[in-house]
């Protein structure tokens, strides 16, 4: 078999190929659901959610994640938002909740990972 011959079919193959962008499909697309949904673009929620089921290979399950941590994280914001003006004055109570909140979702994903669940 010549090398000669198989080259150009290989380097064919290489530059159409796609490649899978779990970060990108995962972070970059929770973050820009997050961001539309403060924005109040709601309507871009879906085709976000189909560019990160296309990062992502066609995965549901990783699409289902980057999701969800997009609707989590405008929930995250929203209510640190919100806490504010409840304690006019004082920034450190809301801050404090806002920062527990955060904790709680952090432990919660690290119990799912411990019990070998196929999320993040």
């Amino acid at each position: 078999m010549r090398r000669g011959s198989r080259a150009p079919a290989i380097i064919i193959k290489q530059i159409t190929r796609t490649r899978p962008r779990a970060y990108l499909g995962t972070v970059g697309a929770a973050l820009a659901i997050q961001a539309a949904l403060l924005a109040g673009a709601s309507l871009l929620v879906l085709p976000l959610a189909l560019l990160a089921w296309s990062w992502n290979n066609g995965d549901l399950q990783a699409t289902t994640v980057a999701v969800g941590l997009g609707l989590i994280g405008y929930a995250w914001t929203t209510i640190g938002v919100s806490l504010i003006p409840l304690t006019p004055g004082q920034f450190a109570l809301p801050g404090c909740v806002w920062i527990a909140l955060a904790l709680l979702i952090a432990g919660a994903a690290q119990i799912s990972r411990r019990r070998a669940s196929r999320g993040l």
